[in-house]
């Protein structure tokens, strides 16, 4: 992609295209891109509880434990609106249509466990793509899409971003949930707007995070001798738990620590209604999942910035997090959530209308 020496966005865009599926970055070196289809939900349970679910999901925290110290990947969900004609038809097709991306960091060691091998593992399926549209990845944060072979403007307007015509408010996850579950995202996913969502993970070093824990451990329970009678008590006791419980899962259940940094970018052409979109759902998240979402305002560009692909995760926005609830964020499954994309059934009406209905929403079940 031509870089124009007037533009504002040089410096936001700081990666090159290799080769199809390959590129360098100045931050993290070279890195492996592929596009994938997750699997389809119409082999699990419907309410993703049963032994199916949690075999999938087993799996994945297994597989998920086994990333190697010094890890760095990202996983992006594009969805946006998309309207087809087709000759044969009296309607137009609208609804939308969902990308997904994996970017990681190449270790040079084949050894080494990849997000790739792990998404591979688990029958879905991964594809090169072009450099064409490794160049749009970025932009397309925004939900506009870039014809020309330059960059365009970003104009960084107090609480949101806008670019051509089309304005994007961020929501970052600032405070990870207690609990998660398979099917986490689910509200998330049923938004019918178009939205972008970054998922960056980092995997630190095993061996002295676990010696970080069990130090930390000795220090929380010597915090924690005090008089019975103490109101204290209480929370010295939860801290207690809390660090006995994480080094469980670390040494016992196989788990390892990660650090994790999300955001959606909420995409249209109103502002005003993207500002309500952006509050609800903080406030949904916050008061069902105990997930703490935030909604940006001057923080915005930084966010973004750090979501480009090969760029830096910002340290105010990186949250540590187990694999075990890290599985229940990756889009690993095609939940009937998608409501509006592209069915492969080929059902036309006599009229010549062509049906755009996924059989599996929810509210057709």
């Amino acid at each position: 992609m031509k870089r124009q020496k007037v533009s504002n966005c040089l410096k936001l865009f700081d990666y090159n295209c290799m080769k199809p599926g390959l590129i360098q970055s100045k931050a993290n070196g070279k890195l492996r891109v592929y596009c994938f289809q997750p699997l389809s939900s119409s082999g699990i349970e419907h309410d993703w509880d049963g032994p199916q679910c949690a075999s999938i999901f087993d799996s994945l925290k297994e597989q998920l434990s086994r990333l190697p110290s010094g890890f760095f990947g990202q996983i992006i969900v594009k969805r946006q609106k998309s309207l087809s004609s087709d000759k044969h038809s009296l309607f137009e097709r609208s609804g939308f249509k969902t990308g997904f991306y994996i970017i990681e960091r190449d270790s040079g060691i084949s050894s080494d466990l990849s997000l790739a091998q792990i998404f591979l593992d688990l029958g879905i399926s991964l594809a090169t793509p072009s450099i064409e549209d490794m160049e749009a990845i970025g932009i397309e944060l925004l939900g506009v899409k870039n014809d020309s072979k330059t960059i365009p403007d970003i104009l960084w307007e107090e609480s949101h971003l806008k670019c051509k015509n089309t304005f994007t408010k961020v929501v970052s996850l600032t405070d990870a949930p207690a609990l998660s579950w398979p099917g986490f995202l689910q509200d998330l996913f049923e938004i019918p707007e178009s939205f972008s969502l970054s998922l960056k993970i980092k995997i630190p070093n095993k061996a002295k995070t676990r010696k970080e824990l069990e130090t930390r451990r000795k220090v929380t329970h010597a915090l924690s001798i005090r008089k019975t009678d103490e109101i204290n008590d209480i929370d010295a006791g939860s801290a207690v738990a809390s660090a006995e419980e994480t080094l469980t899962r670390i040494s016992i259940e196989k788990e390892c620590l990660s650090y994790i940094s999300l955001a959606v970018f909420l995409n249209g052409k109103n502002i005003d209604e993207l500002h309500e979109l952006s509050s609800s759902l903080s406030t949904r998240f916050s008061g069902e999942s105990g997930a703490g979402f935030y909604v940006e305002e001057i923080g915005c560009l930084p966010v973004f910035q750090s979501h480009i692909l090969g760029a830096n995760t910002l340290e105010a926005r990186q949250l540590p997090m187990l694999t075990g609830n890290l599985t229940h964020f990756l889009p690993v499954l095609f939940d009937y959530s998608h409501q509006q994309d592209v069915n492969p059934l080929s059902l036309v009406a006599r009229s010549e209308e062509r049906s755009h209905l996924n059989l599996f929403s929810s509210n057709n079940l």
